[in-house]
C-alpha cells in the first residue's frame, strides 16, 4: 500500500517539479529569509537620512531629501509605507527597510519569469505553458539565474537599505525588459516605446545618476528603431526628447547636486580597475561559466557528430544584448570618473548593472551544449560566489547574514539614554561628506542636517518631573581643531557633554586628547566621565570642563 501511494503521489510531485513557477517562488522565500535576517540590525547613517526625511513635516520631505542629494519623489512613496506599518506595528528598522525587500522580491521574481519567457521553450501542443525536462539546459539556467541573485551579498544590503537602491533596480530591469521584448519583434508598437518612456522617467525621478542606464536604453532603442522604419526613428528620438524632460525635472528636485560633486571623491573617486571590477562579482560569476563554456566548445570540436543534447545554437544577439546592459552604464560610470567629470564609481550608481550582469551570465549558461558541462557551470559559479565574499563563514559562524553596515547607532543611542541626567548636552560627529570646511558658527538648517542620525528614530528623550522632551542633538563638524571652540561654552560649565561619533575609538579618543590640549590652552580644564565606547563603526564617549582655577 505504501507503494502504491508512493507511485500516486511521485507524477504530482514530479509535474509540480516541472513547472518554473515553484522554483521561483521557493527562491523568493530563500530569499526572503536572507532579507528579513538583517532589517532588525540598526540603521547606518545613510538610512538614517531616509528616516529624518520621512519623520520631518510632510512638506519638508523635498528639501530634506534634496540636502542628502536624493529625489523626493522616492521618499513621498516610503513616507507612506513607512507610516501605514508603524501603525500596524512594526518597529522602526523593519517599516522603513521593508518596502526594499519587497523591491527586491519582486526583482527575483520578475527575472525568474524573465528567464521562463526567454529560455524555457513552449511546447507545441501546450503553447502557454512549458516543462523543464522538454527543455533540456532549462533548468540550470533558470536556477543560476534565481540564486545567483539570491545569494549574492550585495544584494543582500540593498535588498534591505532604506534607499532608493532597490527601486530603482527593478524599475531599471523593466526598462531592459520593454527593449527585449520590442527586440525581438518586427514592429515596434507605439505603446511600447510609450510604455519603456514612462519607466525611463520613474528611474529618474528615482535617482538621478540612474541616466548611465537610461542613456544606453535609449541607444539601444535608437538600434532598434534604425533596422525597423522612419517612423520608428522619429518616435525614438521624441521618447529621448521626454526623456531628456524628466531628467531636466530631477535636476529641478537636487539643484545643487552638480556643485556638490566633488563632495563624493571620499567614496565615489577611486576609477582604478580593480576598484570597478571588484564593485560586482564579475570574475566570481564569469570566470566558471567562460572555463566551462571553453571546454564545451573543445570537446565539441573534436566530434565529428553533435552530442544526443543540445541547443539550438548559442543566442549571439541576446548575449549581446545583456552584454550592453551589463558593461554600459558600468564603463560610462568608470569613464565619467575618470575623466574627472564627476565622481560616481560607486556601487550604488551602478546598482542598474547587478541585474543584467546575472542575465548576461545566463545567456552564456544556455550556449553550453552538454547538460553536465552546463551544470558544472552554474554550480561552480554559484561556489564562487559563496567563497569569495566570505558566505560559508558567515554561516559557519551561525549568523545568517551577519552584520552588514557594522554601525551600531541605535546601540550608541540606547547607551546615551541610559546614561542620560538632566542638564546634559549632546553632539553629534556624523563625519558625513557636507561636514568638511564648514565655517563657524552652524546655520541651523546645517547644523540639523550633520545631526540628523540623533534625530530621527534614535533620538534621546529627556525626562523630568513636568514630563518627556526629545533633546535636540548638535552637529560637531568633521575639523578636530574646531571641536574645542564648539563644546566651549561658559553657560554650559558643570554639563556633561555626550558625544556620539561616527568612528572607532580609538578615532575618537585621538579626537578628545586634541580638544583638551585645545581646551587647556583656552583656560578649561576637560575630564572625560566616559571613555570612549564602540558601537561598531560608532563610539560614545562623555566629557565635562571647568575653569582652569576652579
Amino acid at each position: 500500500m505504501h507503494n502504491a501511494a508512493a507511485q500516486q503521489s511521485s507524477p504530482t510531485f514530479t509535474q509540480l517539479s516541472k513547472q518554473p513557477v515553484w522554483w521561483i517562488a521557493a527562491a523568493s522565500v530563500l530569499a526572503s529569509v536572507f532579507a528579513l535576517a538583517g532589517l532588525q540590525e540598526s540603521l547606518w547613517v545613510d538610512e538614517l537620512h531616509s528616516m529624518w526625511v520621512i519623520c520631518g513635516p510632510i512638506e519638508e520631505i523635498g528639501s530634506r531629501a534634496s540636502a542628502g542629494n536624493q529625489s523626493p519623489l522616492f521618499y513621498g512613496m516610503l513616507w507612506a509605507g513607512y507610516w501605514t506599518l508603524v501603525f500596524f506595528g512594526c518597529s522602526p528598522e523593519w517599516s522603513i527597510r521593508l518596502p526594499s525587500v519587497l523591491l527586491w522580491l519582486s526583482t527575483i521574481s520578475l527575472t525568474g519569469w524573465l528567464c521562463c519567457r526567454t529560455v524555457l521553450k513552449e511546447e507545441p501542443d501546450n503553447p502557454r505553458g512549458s516543462s523543464l525536462d522538454s527543455l533540456g539546459w532549462s533548468f540550470p539556467v533558470l536556477m543560476f539565474s534565481l540564486l545567483a541573485i539570491t545569494l549574492d551579498r550585495i544584494q543582500w544590503f540593498y535588498a534591505s537599505e532604506a534607499r532608493p537602491y532597490a527601486a530603482v533596480q527593478l524599475v531599471s530591469f523593466l526598462g531592459w525588459w520593454q527593449l527585449l521584448r520590442m527586440w525581438r519583434r518586427r514592429t515596434m508598437p507605439k505603446r511600447d516605446i510609450v510604455g519603456w518612456t514612462l519607466v525611463v522617467g520613474l528611474m529618474l525621478q528615482l535617482h538621478l545618476l540612474s541616466v548611465v542606464a537610461v542613456l544606453w536604453q535609449w541607444i539601444v532603442l535608437f538600434a532598434l528603431a534604425l533596422r525597423r522604419s522612419l517612423s520608428d526613428v522619429k518616435h525614438c528620438f521624441l521618447a529621448g526628447v521626454v526623456c531628456a524632460l524628466f531628467f531636466a525635472l530631477a535636476l529641478v528636485w537636487t539643484p545643487e547636486l552638480w556643485l556638490r560633486r566633488r563632495q563624493w571623491e571620499s567614496f565615489a573617486g577611486d576609477s582604478t580597475w580593480q576598484h570597478a571590477v571588484g564593485l560586482f562579482p564579475i570574475v566570481a560569476i564569469l570566470c566558471p561559466i567562460a572555463v566551462c563554456l571553453a571546454v564545451d566548445s573543445l570537446l565539441a570540436s573534436r566530434k565529428q557528430h553533435q552530442p544526443v543534447q543540445q541547443r539550438e545554437g548559442r543566442n549571439w544577439p541576446e548575449i549581446f544584448f545583456w552584454c550592453v546592459a551589463t558593461l554600459g552604464p558600468w564603463l560610462t560610470a568608470w569613464l565619467i570618473t575618470a575623466a574627472g567629470i564627476a565622481p560616481v564609481m560607486h556601487r550604488r550608481y551602478v546598482i542598474v548593472s547587478a541585474i543584467p550582469l546575472v542575465c548576461f551570465s545566463a545567456s552564456l549558461l544556455r550556449a553550453c551544449n552538454r547538460s553536465r558541462i552546463c551544470s558544472c557551470a552554474w554550480l561552480l559559479s554559484l561556489a564562487s560566489l559563496l567563497v569569495t565574499q566570505q558566505t560559508l563563514e558567515v554561516w559557519r559562524a551561525g549568523d545568517v547574514v551577519g552584520w552588514q553596515r557594522v554601525e551600531g547607532w541605535r546601540q550608541a543611542a540606547e547607551f546615551v539614554q541610559q546614561n542620560w541626567q538632566q542638564g546634559d548636552q549632546l553632539w553629534c560627529a556624523s563625519e558625513l561628506i557636507e561636514g568638511n570646511r564648514q565655517e563657524l558658527p552652524l546655520d541651523d538648517s546645517t547644523n540639523r542636517y550633520l545631526s540628523y542620525p540623533l534625530r530621527g528614530a534614535y533620538r534621546v528623550i529627556e525626562r523630568n518631573g513636568t514630563g518627556a522632551t526629545s533633546v535636540s542633538a548638535n552637529a560637531l563638524v568633521n575639523d578636530q581643531a574646531l571641536w574645542a571652540k564648539q563644546l566651549v561654552d561658559r553657560r554650559l560649565l558643570g554639563h556633561r557633554q555626550w558625544i556620539v561619533m561616527r568612528s572607532t575609538a580609538e578615532k575618537l579618543q585621538a579626537h578628545l586628547a586634541r580638544v583638551q590640549s585645545d581646551m587647556s590652552n583656552a583656560g578649561f580644564r576637560m575630564s572625560l566621565r566616559q571613555s570612549p565606547v564602540p558601537f561598531g563603526r560608532v563610539s560614545v564617549a562623555c566629557l565635562e570642563y571647568s575653569l582652569v582655577d576652579q
